[in-house]
């Protein structure tokens, strides 16, 4: 993997707004996308502590504050972008958050029991190189999540936005389908539950021979 490689995308204005949107279809899509992940969280359990990567302005980190007892697991938070962490430490004020480039994470391997990554892959020109550092910190676990095309960019679409594209969102580099997605993430991991959630594609994972992960 090339170190110096950093992720070369902005945090789209769009992002904060679907988690406030008052669109009830909005609200309705975004209840069934956490309702997975809290599941899926669920599924792990017990466990010590769990990492967000790429946890932008924090709405997920809030989101599994609210659902889980403080003291069941310790949560940690990173991200590239400065400007979201700090709307991050406003949210979450007791949350240790980190700024990081996910191509080269300052932590340990196996640091995490659980290595959370939600609606982030698909920013990245080299999302594989992405997953491989995930795994590493990984002691077990990888919770990924990526639009699922073309049904996400077709909702998009019939709400009207990004029309001339077709409703793909400009920042997104990667347009997966949930197969497509599969096959990327089981070079490095086993795929232990598989959920579609309109429209996305969520996948928990377990991580293969993490410690040889990067030669």
């Amino acid at each position: 993997m090339d170190n110096t490689k950093t992720p070369n995308y902005t945090i789209s204005i769009d992002n904060p707004k679907k988690y406030l949107s008052g669109n009830p279809l909005v609200k309705i899509l975004m209840n069934n996308f956490y309702l997975t992940i809290f599941k899926l969280i669920e599924f792990c359990l017990p466990f010590e502590n769990l990492i967000d990567v790429g946890c932008g302005e924090g709405f997920s980190i809030y989101k599994l504050r609210k659902r889980f007892p403080v003291n069941m697991f310790s949560i940690v938070g990173a991200d590239i972008n400065k400007e979201s962490l700090e709307i991050c430490r406003c949210i979450n004020p007791n949350i240790p958050l980190y700024e990081e480039n996910i191509y080269k994470l300052s932590f340990p391997s196996k640091e995490f029991d659980v290595v959370m990554c939600l609606e982030s892959l698909e920013h990245l020109q080299y999302p594989e190189d992405a997953i491989k550092e995930l795994c590493r910190i990984s002691k077990r676990y990888l919770l990924l999540s990526v639009p699922n095309e073309p049904f996400f960019s077709l909702s998009a679409f019939i709400r009207g936005k990004y029309v001339r594209s077709f409703g793909r969102t400009p920042e997104h580099l990667q347009f997966w389908t949930s197969y497509n997605f599969v096959k990327v993430i089981s070079k490095n991991t086993r795929v232990l539950k598989l959920r579609r959630p309109f429209p996305w594609t969520v996948a928990l994972c377990e991580v293969i021979d993490s410690e040889n992960i990067n030669t």
